[in-house]
């Protein structure tokens, strides 16, 4: 059990849920991410309304498998920290969140409920990967300054629902990377 106080994930820890059906952590708690850490993903988890603070200059969350799905929003204090997503899992933002410092999506899925999910700052897609609106409606992204391509690897926005609008952004591409839009 998570327990009552804050939820502190450091360097180098692994969390994971591993009933065989999706939770959501009750009762709220904050979440203090302060470095990379890891979502094993034996079930999908659902972090909850707390509120999440990034702890360092970049934030590495490996999403090993399945879903982890943030309900709260994530905040970096005005320290322009970075938010990375790596591994073949999903992350879902599913709150407007006010980090500063933008988002790195390496690998796996990213699924968006809320326009401004993404904080601010230039959003890079450094790898293979994909996203989804799930919103349920067209979305057009706030708070976003650029949107980076990938060099290489494939991008893949899988349009379950609805459409995805990168906004007044500027989008850049040097390189190869392929897009697939549905």
């Amino acid at each position: 059990a998570i327990g009552t106080g804050p939820l502190t994930l450091a360097l180098g820890a692994k969390l994971d849920h591993t009933s065989d059906q999706p939770v959501t952590l009750q009762p709220t708690i904050a979440h203090n991410w302060k470095d990379d850490w890891t979502y094993v993903g034996s079930a999908s988890l659902n972090t909850g309304d707390g509120a999440i603070t990034l702890g360092s200059s970049v934030v590495v969350v490996t999403v090993a498998g399945n879903t982890l799905e943030v309900g709260g929003a994530i905040s970096d204090n005005g320290n322009a920290y970075k938010l990375v997503k790596a591994g073949n899992g999903t992350l879902a933002l599913g709150a407007d969140s006010y980090w500063t410092g933008g988002i790195q999506l390496d690998a796996g899925l990213l699924q968006l409920k809320t326009a401004n999910g993404l904080g601010s700052g230039v959003f890079t897609i450094s790898g293979s990967a994909s996203m989804d609106n799930l919103s349920g409606a067209d979305m057009t992204l706030g708070g976003i300054s650029s949107v980076m391509l990938p060099t290489s690897g494939t991008i893949t926005y899988l349009g379950t629902s609805h459409s995805l609008d990168f906004g007044i952004a500027d989008v850049n591409q040097s390189g190869q990377g392929t897009k697939v839009l549905n």
